[in-house]
């Protein structure tokens, strides 16, 4: 008869496959770049980065807030995961390099692709001091 396949009435089977990849592709579109964004080289992204100078940081049992002065104005980070370690690594006056979709005031949970020690005795600090002493 028309219509029908080898496999018995066709057309049905096919419809909810095309269905369903559609439906997982939408979803991957908006949900997949958070996910698996960071992972990516520049290149692909399409995202932008924002550069700017730790003002404050104020530490919370759940999270960690960051006061950043940017090109652009002022944004309030918050971070809710890593907390200990991103506490570590950043410290007021610190320049950091933040992934985000552009420049927004409030910014949750962006990924942090570079910090750099503003003043404090770090690397270069340190690498300076053993120069000067002819080591």
């Amino acid at each position: 008869m028309p219509g029908e396949t080898e496999h018995g009435r066709g057309g049905g089977h096919g419809f909810l496959i095309l269905l369903v990849g559609i439906v997982l592709g939408v979803v991957a579109a908006i949900v997949g770049p958070r996910w698996i964004g960071p992972y990516f080289p520049d290149v692909f992204r399409q995202g932008g980065r924002i550069e700017g100078e730790v003002l404050d940081k104020v530490p919370e049992l759940d999270r960690l807030l960051l006061k950043v002065s940017t090109e652009d104005g002022l944004i309030l980070v918050t971070f809710s995961q890593k907390l200990k370690e991103l506490d570590l690594l950043i410290e007021k006056g610190d320049l950091v390099t933040l992934g985000t979709e552009g420049f927004q005031t409030f910014l949750d949970d962006p990924v942090v692709e570079r910090v750099q020690e503003n003043g404090r005795s770090g690397y270069r600090a340190r690498r300076g001091e053993r120069n000067r002493a002819g080591t």
